[in-house]
């Protein structure tokens, strides 16, 4: 029996042992799983080298990517071998680390940062600097394809792949260096970008701008850029103009640009464009012109600018004096627009203004600096240099010499402006009288260039200041330039620049009204005569034309006893003279002729002289008739359709006027066939009314015509005729059929029924009392 109670004892103590052991292996398994996973997840190391380790702190600084965490700085290490340099090393997400730890990617410090033209990571003086990144791709599996890498050299700026999908970057070139990294980019005071970087090559100062999506287009291929600082100020002794811009630009200055909506659109976004210090040096081309004097004599600091005609071209950019050369050297730069006097052998000078009564301009001309002149040499177009001899002296020029005479006091004196057409062409030489007479003698000089408007046609006159002409018929009123108010000076005029030019001496007029007397008398012409009964709106001096061109003028007036009529004589330039023979009819030309009617006012105007005092035109009506000679009278008419004769006359007899009037239309149809020419009063105190009817309806006038009253009239059933009530009645014909022609007709005052002139019968119906029926009544 105790055999038995050992052996259930043994059993029952290896039954303990096996749980105790159970419980360990669970624990150690559970273990290995916690250790294989925390091992799993364990951050990999990266290293990155910064400039400056301000404001990192070990465990602590996180890296960021888009704002999310995905690692943290585990230490921080000067590098040995370059002391300004610090070893960044940073725990990173094993799963993004095959990400980040890649080519191409960038690391920079964020830290708060306050400057004239912007503020930026202000988030981060509460939760502190931290690094972030950009990685070399958007897309994944670009990434994949980079080679794997763990030390990076850290940037110092964000970089401006951020916005690569919001806008352009464009890159501009400049000398000065004057603009800040965040400066506005304008358009039309509109922002619409700002400067990116700022950077130092070859001596120019790069900056990286960026442009808003939404305004890429208003970039063109010729797009200039220009520096603007906050203010613009201008002053000058006509006013002070300033112009202020954005807050920005006040503060940090800005860029602004331009181009021509014309052009094309910028394809190529990697083109370097010029900025430029102002918008001024916009319209200058950037080609440096070297101007050497051959001494240091006449220069002046202030010589700023180049002119040409009086015409600002260009500014002085620099002026230093050579001593190994014992010359002084200018740079200069031109207008684009006046790039192209460079290939007309271009004479370079200085000018020193000096003050003048005669050369007296504007108060201006009283500051005014020295400056340099420019003239073209040549006529023709060469290649162009850039390199040129600065003269102190302006070239000698050419002149062409005549002689001028006069008996009368002439107040010019030597250097006296001489005129063509107001434009100076040279000056007066000398003034003295001839010998043993009392003839003026005035010497002219002619720059050459203008000596081919001077011939034997050329006519010279005395340029008074004002000359003042009034007459009945006209106000001649005639300014010189301003600089014949102080000094008088000479003009001429020249008919036919054609001409030869076989003489030297010149008469001399008093006035420009004489001048243009002899230049009538002296042209290559004929002289009629018309004839008129009395001298009413004609007169000596009145133009005559040919469809609208001067033709010759009126240049006198006479009394014939034999015919007791006035002859007018008439000037008349030889190519129009060629048209006139014995059929030619001369009439009267009315400054203004009005047609008015219902439905329009046409009104037609002629020059200013036709419409102040009238001018007289002709026509010839047969170009094969007789020559006129100096014995034919021309016979003068009121206008031109009494000189083509286009009307028949005829007369109507009515009881009274009717309100007619001179000017009533005269219709066939509705359509003017003629108008009343005048009204008369007969012996037995009726009316009789003068009509012209035009020659091509000269069928209608014939024996049986009904010339009718066509006024206005109001009824209950029609109304006719409205326009009468506004222009008045007219007179309407209903043809005959007549052959026999007739010019005396009576006027009936109602419209005759349309079949009044068919066969029918009569009838005459008496009645006792006067009812409504009236004349046209129906049946």
């Amino acid at each position: 029996m105790s055999e038995s109670i050992d052996t259930n004892s043994i059993k029952k103590k290896r039954k303990v042992i096996w749980l105790i052991w159970f419980l360990p292996v669970v624990a150690l398994l559970i273990s290995s799983w916690m250790v294989f996973k925390h091992l799993n997840e364990q951050a990999e190391e990266i290293t990155v080298y910064f400039d400056s380790a301000d404001g990192f702190i070990e465990d602590k600084t996180p890296l960021k990517y888009k704002g999310i965490k995905v690692g943290i700085i585990s230490n921080i290490n000067v590098n040995e071998t370059n002391l300004n340099e610090f070893i960044v090393t940073i725990k990173v997400n094993k799963r993004v680390k095959s990400v980040i730890a890649k080519e191409g990617t960038k690391f920079w410090k964020v830290e708060p940062k306050v400057s004239l033209t912007e503020i930026t990571g202000l988030n981060t003086i509460l939760s502190g600097v931290y690094i972030d990144l950009l990685l070399s791709s958007d897309n994944i599996k670009d990434i994949n394809n980079y080679k794997s890498k763990t030390v990076f050299k850290a940037i110092n700026e964000r970089p401006v792949n951020l916005l690569k999908n919001k806008g352009i970057f464009l890159t501009l070139s400049s000398q000065k260096g004057s603009l800040s990294v965040g400066s506005p980019i304008l358009y039309k005071s509109f922002i619409v970008g700002k400067i990116l970087k700022k950077s130092l090559e070859d001596k120019n100062i790069i900056y990286t701008i960026f442009i808003q999506n939404k305004y890429k287009n208003l970039i063109k291929e010729n797009t200039v850029f220009w520096n603007i600082s906050g203010f613009d100020l201008k002053a000058s002794l006509s006013g002070i103009k300033l112009r202020v811009e954005n807050l920005a630009t006040l503060v940090a200055g800005g860029i602004t640009f331009d181009s021509n909506d014309n052009t094309k659109l910028l394809i190529n976004s990697n083109k370097i464009f010029k900025l430029y210090d102002s918008k001024e040096d916009v319209i200058f081309n950037d080609k440096l012109i070297t101007l050497t004097l051959k001494s240091k004599k006449g220069i002046n600091e202030n010589l700023t600018q180049v002119l040409h005609n009086d015409i600002v071209i260009g500014k002085v950019t620099n002026s230093k004096f050579l001593s190994t050369n014992n010359c002084t050297e200018v740079t200069i730069l031109l207008k684009k627009d006046f790039m192209h006097l460079l290939e007309y052998e271009p004479y370079f000078h200085i000018v020193k203004p000096k003050l003048s009564l005669e050369k007296f301009k504007e108060i201006t001309d009283v500051l005014k600096d020295d400056y340099i002149n420019l003239t073209k040499q040549s006529k023709k177009k060469g290649e162009p240099l850039y390199s040129f001899t600065l003269y102190t002296k302006a070239k000698k020029i050419s002149m062409y010499s005549i002689v001028l005479k006069t008996n009368d006091s002439i107040k010019v004196s030597k250097e006296s402006p001489v005129y063509f057409k107001d434009i100076k062409v040279g000056k007066v030489s000398y003034k003295k009288l001839q010998k043993k007479s009392d003839t003026v003698i005035i010497g002219l000089d002619i720059f050459w260039k203008y000596r081919y408007l001077v011939n034997d046609s050329s006519l010279f006159y005395l340029e008074s200041p004002i000359e003042f002409h009034a007459s009945l018929s006209e106000i001649n009123i005639k300014t010189a330039p301003l600089k014949s108010f102080i000094k008088a000076g000479v003009s001429f005029d020249t008919p036919n620049l054609k001409e030869k030019s076989t003489t030297k001496h010149f008469e001399l007029f008093n006035s420009y009204k004489n001048m243009l007397d002899e230049r009538y008398l002296q042209a290559k012409g004929s002289r009629f005569k018309i004839e008129i009964d009395k001298l009413t709106s004609i007169n000596k001096n009145d133009f005559i034309y040919y469809k609208g061109i001067e033709a010759g003028k009126i240049i006198g007036n006479k009394y014939n006893k034999k015919s007791q009529k006035i002859d007018i004589e008439l000037f008349i330039f030889k190519e129009f003279a060629d048209l006139i023979n014995t059929s030619t009819r001369f009439y009267s030309v009315g400054g203004i002729d009005i047609d008015i009617s219902l439905d329009k006012v046409n009104i037609k105007t002629r020059s200013l002289d036709t419409l102040i005092k009238g001018a007289i035109s002709f026509v010839t009506l047969d170009t094969t008739a007789k020559k006129a000679d100096i014995r034919h009278r021309f016979k003068y008419f009121k206008n031109l359709d009494e000189a083509q004769e286009k009307y028949i006359h005829a007369s109507i007899f009515m009881k009274k006027g009717f309100n007619l009037k001179k000017g009533s239309k005269i219709l066939y149809k509705d359509i003017t066939i003629g108008k009343i020419k005048d009204l008369k009063f007969t012996k037995d105190d009726n009316v009789i009314a003068a009509i012209d009817i035009l020659k091509t309806h000269s069928k209608l006038l014939n024996k049986d015509t009904i010339f009718y009253l066509d006024d206005f009239k109001f009824g209950i059933t029609k109304i006719e005729n409205p326009s009468a009530a506004l222009l008045g009645p007219r007179i309407s014909i209903i043809a005959g059929k007549s052959d026999i022609g007739k010019r005396d007709f009576t006027l009936i005052t109602y419209k005759p029924m349309q079949e009044f002139d068919k066969n029918g019968l009569r009838v005459v119906v008496n009645s006792k009392t006067k009812s409504s029926l009236k004349q046209n009544s129906p049946v």
